[in-house]
């Protein structure tokens, strides 16, 4: 958006008109619509003053150096926008459809321009191939220096075109591990297949960013990558250089990524690798009974240590009674209690009612039991804020 959110509006509604076939001009002769003018209050100034407010170049020129966040569609993803914005500092960029090699050397061309304001850039609805890949990243560096100052970077609903490939593109690779300021890392509903995530998890293994929150949600990772098994040990001390960005880690987001038990198994060892996580969500992954009995030493361990998950998301993962009461007995020990869980749409029937009572005293403040097949009308739908 440029300069407020009603100004925003004229970004879609010049890439509308900019999308038909028979335009062929330049984007900046678009006219804004009135009601957007009259909506930033300059409708009375279109006769006395020299800028036509009605048009986008002189709407870019006259409000582009207050623009801070910008959502850009494809279809405006042109060098020109660069020159329309010139005189802007995003520090927020959200960019959508982009599929086209035009459409990556316009939005490097930005990316380039602001790259020492950018701290947030976000892909949605795109499709990158490696080339496309490495050319977005590589213009992100600071001018002179060889890091970026991106601090929250994700890409979502969107395809990557060569994910079979053996290695990570290497701009991404180089991304992931140079950025000291990357907080959050965001690859959702990507189409990710296990050997690329294994991949990202190898190069954040080794990086020097602080990362906070990952997201690898909605993706297909059966079969968690096997080598944490022989890289790290519950109870084994790390050392501060090693796995640093997983070090650092507070919110794991693993939702619907067709995780089996077998996976789960691999999967404690990497949370050895994250002993600051505080929020973890293995939510609509068919781990089944076995998938929790094979963390069981994980959330053991964990309830010996000062700090632990606060958040812990289970729901519609094909658990019944047996399991999930072993894994109350678990939590309730613990010497910081969860605040929040989600159990819900899983068999576990109306046995569980009474060890989810005594839980509730331990401190929960928020827990989802929606469709466990609870008998007891008190627990039936019960979600405690």
């Amino acid at each position: 958006m440029i300069g407020s959110r009603c100004t925003g509006r004229d970004i879609y509604r010049t890439a509308e008109i900019a999308m038909v076939p028979s335009f062929s001009d330049g984007i900046g002769v678009i006219k804004i619509p009135a009601t957007i003018v009259r909506c930033i209050g300059y409708w009375e100034h279109m006769n006395s003053s020299a800028c036509d407010y009605s048009k986008f170049s002189d709407h870019c020129q006259h409000f582009g150096l207050y623009a801070r966040r910008l959502r850009l569609p494809s279809a405006l993803c042109l060098p020109e926008i660069c020159d329309l914005l010139r005189t802007s500092n995003l520090e927020t960029l959200e960019i959508h459809w982009i599929k086209l090699k035009d459409h990556v050397d316009g939005i490097c061309e930005l990316l380039k321009q602001n790259s020492e304001t950018l701290k947030s850039i976000e892909f949605v609805h795109c499709k990158l191939s490696t080339s496309f890949i490495d050319a977005i990243c590589d213009s992100l560096w600071i001018k002179g220096l060889k890091t970026h100052g991106i601090e929250h970077f994700s890409i979502r609903i969107s395809n990557f075109l060569d994910t079979s490939s053996s290695t990570l593109p290497a701009g991404l690779a180089s991304f992931l591990s140079s950025g000291r300021c990357l907080s959050s890392l965001s690859l959702s509903d990507d189409h990710l297949r296990r050997n690329f995530v294994e991949m990202i998890l190898d190069v954040l293994f080794d990086s020097s960013s602080n990362i906070a929150a990952l997201d690898l949600s909605e993706n297909y990772m059966s079969g968690w990558p096997s080598h944490f098994k022989w890289t790290s040990r519950p109870g084994k001390q790390l050392s501060s250089g090693i796995g640093k960005s997983l070090q650092s880690l507070r919110v794991l987001n693993l939702r619907n990524n067709n995780l089996q038990r077998d996976d789960v198994d691999f999967l404690k060892y990497a949370l050895v690798c994250m002993p600051k996580l505080e929020s973890l969500d293995l939510s609509d992954n068919p781990i089944e009974d076995d998938g929790i009995k094979n963390m069981m030493p994980y959330f053991v361990e964990m309830s010996e240590k000062p700090f632990s998950l606060i958040d812990l998301k289970l729901g519609q993962c094909e658990l019944t009674f047996n399991s999930v009461s072993q894994l109350l007995n678990v939590l309730s020990r613990w010497k910081k209690p969860l605040t929040s869980l989600s159990i819900g749409e899983n068999n576990l029937g109306s046995k569980i009612g009474a060890l989810l009572g005594k839980f509730l005293s331990k401190g929960l403040q928020s827990l989802d039991i929606d469709d466990i097949i609870l008998v007891l009308p008190a627990f039936r739908k019960h979600k405690m804020k």
